[in-house]
């Protein structure tokens, strides 16, 4: 009876160690094009966190001064207005083209200004991300998480 467990134990380990080989794995296309757009959503966190409007705005889409008009004005206020400011993305769903990715995320935004207490708001949004390197936003649908704070 206690050949069982000790045979058993025995084989888990020759499966470990036989895992455990020097080839890593390679990632798939798709593994790779969603590092992509974590890594473009993970950017725009960072520029976001440090301030850096201009490189925000290098990351929208090239019309978003006709689509959204007072998104420039209210991505300078939520930065200027506030000590710190956070913008954090869940991805809920991530579609797959071969020209981009659609992206449907959950965005939550917290600003602390220098007196009184932090103001957070969220939001849902469908991100359109284009493929070509680097990767940039071509279209925005949903609430917006630039210019959130009151005016």
């Amino acid at each position: 009876m206690k050949k069982a467990p000790a045979l058993a134990v025995l084989l888990a380990l020759a499966a470990a160690v036989s895992s455990c080989g020097p080839d890593a794995v390679k990632p798939t296309a798709d593994m790779e094009r969603l590092a992509a757009v974590r890594k473009v959503l993970n950017d725009i966190s960072s520029d976001y966190r440090e301030r850096r409007v201009d490189a925000l705005l290098a990351r929208l889409p090239a019309d978003v001064d006709k689509a959204d008009p007072a998104l420039r004005p209210g991505l300078k206020r939520d930065l200027e207005r506030h000590a710190k400011g956070s913008l954090d993305f869940e991805i809920r769903r991530v579609r797959m083209t071969d020209a981009d990715s659609s992206v449907t995320l959950h965005w939550t935004v917290t600003l602390t200004p220098s007196k009184g207490g932090p103001i957070e708001r969220k939001g849902t949004a469908v991100w359109t991300i284009s493929r070509p390197d680097p990767p940039r936003i071509t279209q925005m649908a949903g609430d917006s998480p630039f210019g959130v704070s009151p005016q």
